[in-house]
């Protein structure tokens, strides 16, 4: 769903342009409303496969609220922060109230596929352990089932996030008093302190990340990295990682596209074509108190960093940046921030001879992302609160699966320059009324393509998100008039 301020970036799009130039740029302002299109390749030979997968998240009231006196009545507010990115395996960040007590489990790489510990080389010099990605084994899953890792600079060393109040438990299979762990922090384009651990003989060596950490910088969490220095060359001996919450907590819910485990060893080379995400205030009108903000930015600013501001003014503006009222909702899209965005990147690797999964991260630091505060108000002890979140992610695969319906792109490299142009000056941020007049309007202009489709269009979504089908179905109604 598009929102009101579409209409002022739009008209252009049907001017001047071609047909496939407009289909390809409303894929990307609306990836949730659009069929999943085909980016063209440089040759245009590549075959590829196309998946759209969506999500709906739905958010309580959040912790860290304050109060205030308003006229006859005590108002609470709080911060919620939510982080959109170009990457299938950490799509989506989004600061969650009170999480359940939950626990999660490391997976490494070996020759002949994932396992549940890591095998220790006979070395006594410092080495990196690098999960694969992270499962969860019990209670609950702010994370999905899995939490994947990321990459810095360094390719071969591999992060992955750590709450404050979250413990890590390492267990070696061998007691060996002496070697130690260390644990290092990404900061913004440097490793920020670390946190050395001896083990203990035969006893499982914990710790549990606080605000003072590295400086002080773990206030809002951290990218972790792990270090195992051995005291000797022993063979045989093997880690165990797994990180777990203590008590109900907030968390920063590290979201991969929904479903993609489904498709990993095929993000050998993947795009994403586009991604949305719709923020909605779902209270009833006399509550919708507070305002929302969302900046696009440059990947050298560390989302983690501007978690406590109430606004990010300071780091974008113009069509970058936008606020107003939560009543009004938000509604985001990322747009390639250059040509580099289009082109394929290497998620996982796979052992060429075997296919085994050997490798499945994310860069930290990569692209243009986009991130939004929702300072939240409400009558004191009144529940009536609720955010809703709706995820979208528009992927291309290079792949040939035989189970996957790849074949090449009906665009061409024009029609790609085409719409980057479109997209150059068009809004990354609008806010919600009056946007299902601003979808009918647009798809009138973007060709008989999506007239033709609108009712499969509005069906889709309305199975996406079955709880908003009232609002849905007007849409495609608008498209096909």
């Amino acid at each position: 769903m598009i929102a009101q301020a579409v209409k002022a970036a739009l008209p252009q799009l049907r001017k001047g342009k071609s047909r496939n130039a407009r289909v390809l740029a409303y894929a990307v302002l609306n990836p949730t409303g659009s069929p999943p299109v085909r980016f063209p390749s440089t040759f245009g030979c590549d075959e590829t496969a196309v998946e759209k997968l969506s999500t709906a998240v739905q958010l309580p009231f959040p912790t860290y609220a304050g109060t205030y006196a308003g006229v006859g009545l005590t108002v609470t507010s709080g911060l919620l922060y939510a982080a959109l990115f170009r990457d299938p395996l950490r799509s989506l960040v989004f600061l969650s109230p009170s999480e359940p007590i939950y626990k999660y489990a490391a997976r490494f790489a070996t020759p002949t596929g994932i396992a549940a510990t890591y095998g220790i080389p006979a070395l006594v010099a410092p080495f990196d352990v690098n999960p694969v990605y992270f499962v969860q084994t019990t209670g609950g899953s702010p994370h999905g089932p899995i939490l994947f890792c990321g990459t810095g600079e360094n390719p071969r060393q591999t992060y992955f996030w750590w709450d404050v109040g979250v413990k890590l438990t390492f267990t070696q299979q061998q007691a060996v008093p002496g070697d130690a762990i260390f644990l290092e922090a990404y900061g913004d384009g440097s490793d920020a302190g670390a946190i050395g651990i001896t083990f203990a003989g035969g006893v499982a060596t914990t710790y549990t990340l606080a605000a003072t950490d590295f400086g002080g910088s773990a206030a809002k969490g951290v990218y972790v990295r792990v270090v195992y220095s051995s005291s000797a060359a022993t063979a045989n001996q093997t880690l165990a990682i797994t990180l777990e919450s203590l008590a109900a907590s907030d968390v920063f819910c590290h979201r991969a596209a929904n479903g993609i485990q489904a498709h990993l060893t095929q993000l050998t080379n993947a795009r994403v074509n586009a991604a949305s995400l719709l923020l909605k205030n779902t209270a009833p009108p006399m509550f919708k108190g507070g305002f929302v903000a969302g900046a696009n930015l440059l990947p050298t600013v560390p989302w983690n960093s501007l978690v406590g501001l109430s606004t990010f003014m300071s780091y974008a503006n113009g069509r970058h940046y936008k606020e107003h009222g939560w009543e009004q909702g938000m509604y985001g899209c990322l747009h390639p921030g250059d040509v580099e965005d289009t082109d394929f990147y290497g998620y996982v690797h796979c052992d060429p001879a075997t296919g085994v999964l050997q490798r499945c991260s994310y860069p930290l630091q990569r692209s243009r992302y986009s991130m939004f505060v929702i300072r939240c108000e409400q009558i004191a002890n009144v529940s009536n609160m609720e955010t809703h979140l709706f995820h979208t992610v528009m992927m291309e695969l290079q792949t040939t699966d035989p189970w996957l319906n790849a074949r090449s792109t009906a665009f061409s490299i024009q029609d790609q320059m085409d719409a980057l142009d479109l997209l150059r000056t068009s809004e990354f941020f609008y806010e919600n009324p009056n946007h299902l007049a601003a979808i009918g309007r647009f798809v009138q202009g973007a060709g008989s393509f999506f007239r033709s489709h609108a009712g499969k269009i509005g069906a889709a979504l309305s199975a996406l998100f079955p709880q908003y089908s009232g609002l849905i179905a007007p849409a495609a109604a608008l498209a096909q008039s």
